[in-house]
């Protein structure tokens, strides 16, 4: 933390169903394409249980749609891919660098 960062606030400044956010600055990084000091960002920290939740909630999903509406299973699957991709913030952080680069 203390390589990434010259402060971090531990008290959240939002919450949400799968996450935190945290202020925070960033320290100066040289190796890298950004050459930024003391730079203020916002941390999203996932809930360490919020993965497992996922997983078990989709598994009793899938099998309830198996068992009740097997027609619609396709479309749970592709939900639980979906809402996965919810869990990796590296996909939000890309998605978020593009649009900034479109705009």
């Amino acid at each position: 933390m203390n390589n990434v960062f010259s402060f971090f606030e531990e008290v959240p400044v939002g919450a949400a169903s799968i996450a935190q956010a945290h202020r925070a600055i960033l320290c100066k990084r040289n190796n890298e394409e950004i050459d930024v000091d003391n730079e203020e960002v916002i941390v999203k920290i996932q809930y360490p249980e919020v993965a497992d939740f996922f997983r078990k909630d989709f598994n009793n999903i899938e099998l309830a749609t198996k068992l009740m509406f097997p027609d619609n299973l396709k479309i749970v699957k592709s939900l639980r891919k979906r809402h996965k991709n919810e869990l990796d913030f590296r996909i939000e952080a890309d998605n978020l660098q593009e649009c900034t680069l479109n705009l």
